[in-house]
């Protein structure tokens, strides 16, 4: 199963129906890796997409002190969405390069890169991809994970029952050996590897939302939903108009206005050994 679909309607629907990536979060990713006090001249951004982590990536690493012309962002891709994040890279603050490669197959030189992003794609590599991400890293060097996650619980503790049946449809729409971040088991080769140091975790609460349809239509552009038959999809679609109904019937809202619903950006931190 690919990670994701390359058709344009796909990536509006991924574009439009996610949790937005904060500049929050990606500050906390920043001053994490310690760029602030030593930025980097080239970072490696792994499964970059459609590149909507790309821009914020680029503009919070393009406003760090020193020369931005010194500095380059490889955002690597090996999916046909390549052309489409080329777009995206011409438009970003600072010299962006796409790169069609696989994360288990860098085209860099040993040591020659001063920091490793993944944004919502790691779980998709780990087992095949920690020593070619070593290998391309300074000693030293920081490695970045980054998820959005939908949540059922709220900031403020409230348990929202329809949103924990939404993860289990969409979990179910999943091959039971699919790789998924909430697993954990993208940890286990990082770990098994010993070439990185302890992982360092930060949790920033957040929101996912907007209208019922582009709602609907962000769950469905998750992979397992979206390679689905066109009659599979349909009933799907209809399971989870019903369940964004009823959630936003727990939280007080109004489902036909804008939801807000609760998910958490988790911000992972590691660094190369020697």
């Amino acid at each position: 199963m690919k990670a994701y679909t390359d058709s344009e309607d796909a990536a509006r629907a991924y574009d439009t129906g996610r949790g937005k990536y904060s500049r929050k979060a990606v500050a906390a990713l920043v001053q994490g890796c310690g760029m602030v006090e030593t930025p980097p001249n080239a970072i490696v951004e792994l499964g970059a997409g459609h590149g909507r982590f790309t821009r914020l990536l680029a503009d919070g690493v393009a406003h760090l002190p020193g020369d931005r012309r010194s500095r380059q962002l490889f955002a690597v891709e090996p999916a046909g969405v390549v052309a489409r994040l080329a777009s995206e890279a011409a438009a970003a603050p600072m010299a962006v390069t796409a790169v069609r490669a696989a994360a288990e197959q860098l085209p860099f030189r040993t040591g020659s890169i001063d920091a490793v992003v993944a944004a919502q794609s790691f779980h998709w590599f780990a087992d095949a991809a920690v020593d070619e991400i070593h290998r391309v890293l300074a000693p030293g060097a920081p490695l970045a994970l980054y998820w959005n996650i939908r949540q059922a619980m709220t900031a403020r503790g409230q348990f929202v029952q329809a949103l924990a049946q939404l993860e289990d449809l969409i979990t179910d729409a999943y091959p039971h050996s699919t790789p998924r971040q909430q697993s954990g088991e993208w940890r286990v080769p990082l770990d098994a590897s010993r070439l990185f140091a302890p992982l360092r975790k930060t949790v920033i609460p957040s929101v996912w939302g907007g209208s019922l349809d582009t709602c609907t239509d962000g769950v469905m552009s998750v992979s397992g939903i979206a390679s689905r038959s066109e009659a599979d999809q349909a009933e799907i679609r209809r399971e989870v108009r019903r369940l964004l109904r009823l959630a936003a019937a727990e939280l007080g809202q109004d489902s036909s206005a804008t939801l807000r619903l609760p998910c958490e950006e988790q911000v992972w931190l590691t660094a190369a050994l020697r």
